[in-house]
């Protein structure tokens, strides 16, 4: 049977110049190389070209710049208060992109690079993520299974468009499937040469690699200094679970336990020492104690302190998770039942029991997260690594058994792809709703309707599907995956996300409001907590939510700014009858900017 590049790649490509270059590598650098410029490829194109969204990338970009105006990179301030709610690698990040590029722009506005320079961070650890799965399907399986499961976490929806924005959980999740990677491969994994000759499933062993397992430590440490505890609990609740499932104590006493913790707590254990230590107060006046741990982690989880989509159940996060997978839901059934067959025959293999290990790292995800009584349709993000993982190995037995062995698991997969695509067709905002905040929040429909487009992409997808299953063509099952995959993701990326985020985004409004104010002339917001207007007009906005403020406010002589909600337009206008108001930027679905004069 010939191997898959040779049946997919056409033989001009495979015999070019840039292939006899890469092929002086070894395998595995080879494979590296080309699935980091594969999700690089998904991920970087048009990262600053659009304004950051409201309200998570403009909060935590405005506490990164914040660190920079005052000097201060180790306390995170928001407007006049001190911010405890985030661990602070997020904001180091984003200030390292934002001194690099520097913070002034044309007319007194933000640098132009200033998307770029915080987003291209969260974009590059993505890229570690996927790199690391690569790595580790590798290093267990084979170099087939890892880049599958690379290609397939770099064209699920829900990663590439985290991938493009400035917010925690990219570089949570991507050092967290760093973290436990490492310690996959640690206890399961070759040396790439030994890894592709093995034919049969040796058993494991109870020795451990120590490289591996320090590089698990670390990422650790760096993971709890992006998200907080859940850098520690996540790859530790998958680690201990499968010790108590599989009975392998003789583990513990090889997994250099006390130096690697010791190694973790040096990364990630000291900024949280000195906040701790650190008496300052949050805008609720909370310390950093209260706010962090108990409030944010405890709270949030036990009591559902914080969320815009109060009481979900044990199964809010399927069809979010469907919708984040798509195309490559597909291949979940399958994955279950080869998982089932492969682990029916015994625990005693590496590799098996790496399987084992991977829908572990689901299940717990997704416990953890369906447990938390405060929940976000982005909660549901630690799942894809390991989901993309099981598909991978999933696929790899497809080429390698043929389409007959699986066809009643791939017959509900592609059930399950016609039911997500014609819900994806008919509204496509779920792909938007996965990473906001509001998802109640106007979606630009008249501006930005992929609709049709998405009903002649999936239809043509899903026939090529069913064709190729029909006719029991594994070749065109596995290539139209490939296919729908990536031209679905890299419209997503380089397209649909650009065309939404002027409508989600308020830095096109504040572009309009330095070019064409004269002076000084000051801006307020109305009504509005965003964020982005704090961040936009670097800490200068005025927040006004009394008529009586806002009168004052446009008493002072000259014009004055305004920013506000569509639906609050006409009561502006009312509060300022006797002034002229004039819309002077009307592109965005959701504000308005309102330019306000003397009266006559």
């Amino acid at each position: 049977m010939p191997g898959m590049i040779d049946a997919l790649v056409p033989a001009f490509l495979r015999e070019s110049a840039p292939a006899r270059l890469l092929g002086r590598l070894s395998a595995e650098r080879r494979g590296l190389l080309l699935v980091v410029a594969f999700a690089g490829l998904i991920f970087l194109p048009f990262l600053g070209s659009v304004g950051l969204w409201d309200p998570w990338e403009t909060h935590y970009s405005e506490v990164a710049r914040s660190m920079i105006e005052r000097n201060d990179y180790v306390h995170p301030y928001w407007e006049r208060a001190y911010f405890f709610s985030k661990p602070v690698l997020t904001f180091w990040l984003m200030a390292l992109g934002m001194k690099i590029v520097g913070l002034a722009g044309p007319g007194g506005a933000l640098s132009i690079y200033l998307e770029w320079a915080v987003r291209l961070p969260i974009a590059l650890l993505a890229i570690l993520g996927v790199a690391m799965v690569y790595l580790a399907g590798a290093r267990i399986w084979s170099r087939r299974v890892g880049a599958l499961a690379a290609v397939a976490l770099a064209t699920m929806p829900m990663y590439g468009l985290i991938a493009r924005q400035a917010m925690t959980d990219m570089p949570f999740v991507s050092l967290v499937t760093a973290a436990i990677c490492a310690l996959m491969i640690a206890l399961f994994g070759k040396a790439p040469a030994e890894a592709e000759a093995a034919v049969e499933d040796e058993e494991a062993t109870d020795d451990p690699d120590p490289f591996w397992l320090y590089v698990f430590y670390a990422f650790v440490g760096f993971a709890t200094l992006a998200k907080g505890l859940l850098g520690v609990a996540l790859p530790g609740a998958v680690a201990l679970l499968f010790l108590v499932l599989t009975g392998r104590w003789g583990l513990v006493s090889r997994l250099r336990i006390p130096t690697g913790a010791l190694l973790t707590a040096v990364i990630g254990a000291p900024w949280f020492v000195v906040m701790s230590l650190f008496n300052g107060k949050d805008d609720e006046f909370k310390n950093f104690a209260y706010r962090f741990f108990v409030h944010d982690h405890f709270k949030r989880i036990g009591m559902g302190v914080h969320t815009t989509t109060p009481g979900g159940t044990f199964t809010y996060f399927i069809e979010q998770v469907g919708f984040g997978t798509f195309p490559w839901v597909v291949l979940f059934p399958a994955s279950l039942t080869i998982a089932a067959r492969d682990l029916a025959a015994g625990l005693k293999g590496r590799r098996a029991q790496a399987l084992f290990f991977a829908f572990l790292w689901i299940l717990v995800g997704y416990g953890t997260f369906s447990l938390s009584a405060t929940k976000f349709h982005h909660y549901g993000f630690p799942m894809l690594p390991p989901l993309a993982l099981v598909s991978g190995y999933a696929l790899h037995r497809i080429w390698e058994e043929g389409i007959r062995p699986h066809q009643v698991a791939l017959l509900l997969g592609v059930i399950l792809f016609v039911v997500i695509a014609q819900n994806l067709a008919m509204t496509p905002k779920h792909l938007a709703d996965l990473y906001v905040y509001n998802y109640g929040r106007p979606y630009p429909s008249r501006e930005v309707d992929p609709r049709r487009l998405f009903a002649v992409f999936f239809v043509l997808g899903g026939l090529l599907l069913v064709w190729s299953y029909f006719w029991q063509r594994r070749r065109s099952l596995v290539a139209g995956l490939l296919a729908i995959a990536f031209l679905f993701s890299a419209y997503l990326g380089w397209v649909h996300w650009v065309q939404l985020s002027p409508h989600w985004s308020q830095r096109d409004l504040f572009w309009t409001y330095y070019q064409t104010r004269e002076g000084d002339e000051p801006i307020a917001a109305y009504y509005m907590n965003w964020r982005g207007e704090t961040l936009y007009s670097q800490n200068s906005v005025v927040q006004i939510k009394d008529a009586g403020k806002l009168r004052k406010f446009v008493a002072e002589p000259g014009a004055e700014y305004v920013l506000v909600e569509q639906g609050r337009y006409k009561g502006l206008r009312s509060v300022l009858s006797r002034h002229r108001a004039q819309i002077v930027d009307r592109t965005n679905n959701k504000y308005y900017l309102v330019r306000v004069e003397d009266p006559l």
